[in-house]
Parts: C-alpha cells; sequence; structure tokens
C-alpha cells in the first residue's frame, strides 16, 4: 500500500539524514563552484526537502523505504540546482562523483556475491515478493 504523509512524524530524522547527505554534497559542491555557492545550494535545497516531505510517498516494502528518500533528497538537490542557474546534467556530474566515492568503499567480496547468481537468485525473489505486494 501507497500512502502520502507517512514520513510527517519522522520529519526530525529525514532532516538529520539529509544534513548528512547535504555535507557531502557540500564538499563536492565547494570543490567545483566554491564555498558560497555550495552553501547556497545546501540552504535552498533544505527548503525544498522540508517542502517534499508531506509528498514522499510511504510505499511497505523495507527495501524501497530507502531508494525513496534518497531519491527525495537528490530531486531537492536538483530543484537547488536549476534555482541557481544549473542543469540537471550538472547535478548528475555531482552524484557521479558520490557515487565514485562510495563504490570504492564497498568491499571486492561483496561486489562478487551481489553479482554473482546467487545474488542474483535472491534480488529475484525479494523483486517478486515486491510485485505481489502491490
Amino acid at each position: 500500500m501507497i500512502e502520502k504523509g507517512y514520513y510527517l512524524n519522522k520529519k526530525g530524522k529525514l532532516i538529520k539524514q539529509f544534513k548528512k547527505t547535504s555535507q557531502r554534497y557540500n564538499d563536492i559542491l565547494s570543490e567545483q563552484y566554491g564555498a558560497e555557492f555550495a552553501q547556497q545550494i545546501i540552504d535552498d535545497s533544505r527548503t525544498y526537502f522540508d517542502e517534499l516531505i508531506p509528498n514522499i510517498p510511504f510505499y511497505d516494502a523495507v527495501s524501497y523505504q530507502g531508494i525513496i528518500l534518497l531519491n527525495a533528497q537528490v530531486i531537492a538537490i536538483i530543484r537547488a540546482m536549476e534555482k541557481n542557474g544549473k542543469t540537471v546534467e550538472d547535478t548528475v556530474r555531482v552524484q557521479v562523483e558520490l557515487f565514485k566515492e562510495d563504490y570504492g568503499k564497498i568491499p571486492s567480496c561483496v561486489g562478487r556475491v551481489f553479482t554473482s547468481k546467487v545474488g542474483g537468485f535472491f534480488l529475484n525473489r525479494l523483486a517478486q515478493q515486491v510485485t505481489k505486494e502491490g
């Protein structure tokens, strides 16, 4: 079941998570565009994220909740970047830098398991379960 307004009671926790994400963006944005521009993006994206919270859909499947919340953060940052004259492509370039950092932190043995037949089996079962639930 998908419902809206679910995250209003969890706003404090979401803002705390967003601050962590913002710090990572701030570091990369500061390198590419300067500290003043980066701070403006962070401030604007926080405002947009606050506006998004009531509309973030809650989907009762744990595997998707984190992805949905992360996408809401990215949407807020995209809107802030557009407001300040940057394109979605500029935001994606910043996002790619973050993914490169994250990818480097994954131990190689975990990557092998995740992309193996055994990992594929469990991912397929998870996908079927979520599909059956809605």
